[in-house]
C-alpha cells in the first residue's frame, strides 16, 4: 500500500474546510496533511496547513510549510508578505524586515513592503 491510497484529495480538502471553519484547526490539519499525500506539489495545500498552524500558535512551522510553498511556486508575493506579517507579530524584526524586501524586490508590491518596513524599523527601534 503506498502513501494516498484510497485518499480523495478534493473530499479531504473539503473536510478540512469544514474543519477550519468551525476552529478545529488540528482536525483540519490531519485532513489537509491527507490531501497533500496524494499532491505533495499543491501550493495552496502548504498554504492551508501554514494557515493552521499560525492558527495554533506555531509560527516558525507555519513559516516552515510556507517555504515549502515557496519553493514549488516562487511566483507567490501574497506568501512573502504573510511570513512577514508572521514574523512582525512575533517581534523578529530582522526576518520581517527581509521577507517584506525579498517580496518588494521580487514583486514590486511596494506600498505594503515599504509600509511593513517601516513599521519593522520603528519596532526594531522600540525594542532593542
Amino acid at each position: 500500500m503506498n502513501a494516498g491510497d484510497g485518499v480523495n484529495p478534493e473530499i479531504e480538502v473539503e473536510l478540512g474546510e469544514l474543519e477550519f471553519g468551525r476552529g478545529m484547526f488540528e482536525l483540519a490539519l490531519t485532513h489537509y496533511k491527507k490531501a497533500l499525500t496524494v499532491d505533495s506539489y499543491n501550493t495552496t495545500l502548504f498554504n492551508k496547513i501554514a494557515n493552521c498552524y499560525c492558527r495554533l500558535k506555531f509560527p516558525w512551522v507555519a513559516i516552515k510549510y510556507y517555504k515549502q510553498s515557496l519553493s514549488i511556486d516562487s511566483s507567490q508575493h501574497e506568501v512573502l508578505v504573510e511570513m512577514a506579517n508572521i514574523s512582525m507579530n512575533y517581534r523578529d524584526f530582522l526576518k520581517a524586515e527581509k521577507y517584506y524586501s525579498l517580496a518588494e524586490s521580487t514583486f514590486g508590491c511596494s506600498f505594503v513592503c515599504s509600509m511593513g518596513r517601516i513599521k519593522c524599523m520603528i519596532n526594531r527601534r522600540c525594542y532593542e
